[in-house]
């Protein structure tokens, strides 16, 4: 289990969350899109965002840092007109040195990602109670993981070089949970199944002298590792006590723990995104050592496990048929048998 951290840049950095929506429940159930992200986080009471997010909302709040409440500005009754309420300075893309754009970080993708066996558990299990288990536990354990990391890294700094740290209100977050990997070959098969929470952490916060600044960046990630363990711990105990299931600590895997009983070879083929990512880190990893001549530092291999992510990156796909059939249609009967032996009630 993890909490790996992303930047979304301003301007339309934030629409592949609110484009992996489905426009339908048949597109949905057959993974043609993703369900719609909901607000949470203290500081989206602040601004009134609560419920489903609208896409047009995060347009003007992670495009432009503008309340939605308040976008196109608003005549007041006594005809006064009031402009739209940007959080923090105003910010714009500027251009770098060799000519090319940059934009401001819009927002911080903190995604809580389950092991493999969770997700095939959900995925492959016949019972609508197990399904529905797994989703609540996933849950739960990401609220646990976003709450220590609005507790630890909800500040924001000011000053000169931010010197001096200030509390803040509350993260703004839109978070959106998606059911699978993007697929390897989009043409011919759906992606595996992957639970995952993408949180859209507002580069904005609220400090307790009112004004609003942008987040402390280094914090997040500096504690996005325990936030990681502490979903995962979480996450266990929730599916240990609703399902009755056991753990297994695989061998030079012991950050991640997998379900008791979830047959290796599943992970294995329901991994194809990761050994395709791999796959295009390798490639990259040799050609840096060709050009460099040496091993890459730890920070240069983050960055290029990013590049490869991005790099091997499909659009989700999905067919006529249910998501939870085409993969039950591609596991092997004893394998489904000891998926359904996992669960211990």
């Amino acid at each position: 289990m993890v909490a790996s951290v992303g930047r979304i840049t301003a301007g339309s950095g934030y629409d592949y969350l609110t484009r992996e929506v489905a426009t339908s429940k048949h597109d949905y159930y057959t993974g043609n899109g993703e369900a719609p992200g909901v607000w949470v986080g203290r500081g989206s009471a602040i601004l009134g965002l609560a419920g489903e997010v609208d896409a047009d909302d995060v347009a003007v709040l992670y495009g432009r840092f503008v309340v939605p409440s308040t976008a196109g500005g608003t005549r007041l009754p006594s005809g006064r007109w009031q402009p739209e309420q940007v959080l923090g300075r105003k910010v714009a893309a500027r251009r770098r040195a060799d000519g090319s754009i940059a934009e401001p970080v819009a927002a911080f993708d903190v995604t809580f990602s389950p092991s493999k066996s969770v997700s095939i558990l959900w995925g492959l299990s016949s019972d609508e109670h197990v399904r529905r288990a797994v989703i609540e536990a996933h849950e739960a354990a990401v609220a646990t993981g976003l709450d220590y990391l609005d507790r630890v890294a909800g500040h924001t700094r000011a000053g000169v070089a931010g010197i001096r740290k200030v509390a803040g209100d509350g993260f703004v977050i839109a978070q959106f949970r998606h059911r699978t990997s993007r697929s390897t070959d989009p043409a011919i098969r759906v992606g595996d199944p992957q639970l995952h929470s993408h949180c859209a952490i507002l580069n904005r916060i609220r400090g307790a002298d009112g004004k609003w600044r942008t987040l402390d960046s280094r914090a997040i990630y500096r504690h996005a590792h325990a936030a990681g363990a502490i979903y995962g711990a979480t996450l266990e105990r929730e599916l240990t006590e609703r399902l009755g299931v056991s753990w297994t600590t695989p061998e030079q895997r012991v950050p991640m723990r997998e379900i008791d009983q979830i047959p290796q070879t599943l992970i294995d083929q329901f991994s194809t995104r990761r050994a395709a990512v791999l796959e295009h880190f390798d490639s990259l990893e040799a050609d840096w050592r060709k050009i460099h001549g040496r091993t890459p530092t730890r920070a240069e291999r983050a960055g290029m496990m990013d590049e490869a992510t991005t790099r091997s990156r499909h659009r989700k796909s999905g067919s006529a048929v249910d998501l939870h059939e085409q993969w039950r249609a591609a596991s092997a009967s004893e394998e489904l048998d000891a998926v359904a032996s996992a669960v211990g009630h």
